[in-house]
């Protein structure tokens, strides 16, 4: 376990992920360097201010360093033992996927793993991947994914946004096999991956991500009905704790960090039990009807919808995290309740 008094560096530190990530870092009592985009986009940083501790502010460090600038991580990352890289794109519409998505994920992975080489004081990385590097649709069968499956199907047209979660954590692992050969068999640090579901939970920031829109969705009155879909949930406080547990406890490879697979029709059920007056969908929509309009939809959504519509649960397994970090997740209900609620504070819904 590293020195509390030594910073644990965080890129992206003002994402939905990193910034619950730098909290419950500094209620653990460790000291944090994290990277921002910039420092004068104070409404960015409000939320990071906020959690600021008041009795010694100096344990929240921010810095600038960008993704797609070169070197960009080589200064501030002199001195910290413990590199946890969360800065990566998650818009799954754009116009120019490679540009957008794999260009940025890619060299800011590599730029990142590149500085901890040249910074002699680390001597871990902890990787935000995602299943999207394991699998980007239903298998269809009864086995479930292990650590052991990549995702083989998307490419630049197909889910780019998982196309791109599946090249960054592939360059990720590349690189630390390259680096035995330039450093006469010696790896310069050690490299831990945390590959979390679609991850919903309450919301430092203003945006909730996009792994919240099913739910978005659902409420505003999007969902005419309710859709053979799946979800593989799991709540940010629980992504956040995983990267800790995997500098504190003795950690190796990747970490599926899912729970369990909700349906549309229960993500509606446990919403109407907590809130019985919200207009929510009631009857099922025939799996048909729901493919003859996903023409009509935005490109990712149409793509979402054409991979899973009718194509069963995920069955991902966790057992890896369970046992090696003594895992117990918080229950789906709680972070669905907790997601709603932070969504009407945050404006994105609206109370009935």
């Amino acid at each position: 376990m590293p020195s509390t008094s030594t910073p644990i560096y965080v890129t992206g530190a003002s994402g939905f992920i990193a910034t619950e990530l730098v909290s419950q870092l500094l209620d653990k009592g460790y000291s944090v360097r994290g990277t921002v985009r910039s420092l004068k986009n104070e409404e960015k940083l409000k939320p990071l201010r906020e959690i600021t501790p008041v009795d010694n502010p100096s344990r929240l460090e921010l810095v600038e360093a960008d993704l797609m600038v070169p070197n960009a991580f080589d200064e501030s990352i002199k001195g910290c033992e413990i590199v946890i890289h969360t800065a990566s794109p998650f818009v799954l519409s754009v116009k120019d996927p490679q540009r957008d998505l794999v260009d940025p994920a890619i060299s800011g992975t590599k730029s990142v793993l590149q500085a901890c080489t040249k910074a002699d004081s680390v001597k871990l990385v902890v990787l935000t991947s995602s299943i999207a590097a394991i699998s980007d649709a239903p298998s269809g069968i009864e086995k479930p994914f292990t650590e052991n499956d990549w995702n083989h199907l998307s490419s630049l047209t197909r889910n780019p946004y998982y196309f791109s979660k599946k090249l960054a954590e592939e360059a990720a692992w590349s690189f630390m096999e390259d680096s035995k050969n330039f450093l006469e068999g010696k790896e310069p640090f050690k490299l831990v991956v945390i590959n979390p579901g679609f991850v919903i939970g309450p919301s430092r920031v203003p945006s909730p991500g996009e792994s919240a829109q099913p739910i978005i969705g659902t409420l505003n009155g999007q969902f005419p009905g309710l859709i053979d879909l799946h979800f593989p949930f799991v709540d940010v406080r629980d992504v956040a704790k995983a990267h800790i547990l995997a500098f504190e406890e003795k950690a190796s490879g990747r970490y599926i960090c899912v729970d369990q697979d909700v349906t549309h029709e229960r993500l509606v059920s446990i919403i109407r039990e907590q809130n019985n007056k919200a207009k929510l969908p009631r009857f099922k929509l025939p799996n048909i009807l729901v493919k003859s309009t996903i023409c009509l939809q935005e490109a990712s959504v149409a793509n979402f919808l054409r991979l899973n519509v009718g194509k069963g649960a995920y069955r991902f397994e966790n057992s890896k995290i369970v046992r090696d970090f003594g895992f117990q997740f918080i229950p789906v209900e709680t972070s669905i309740t907790d997601t709603v609620n932070s969504l009407v504070k945050w404006g994105h819904v609206h109370p009935h």
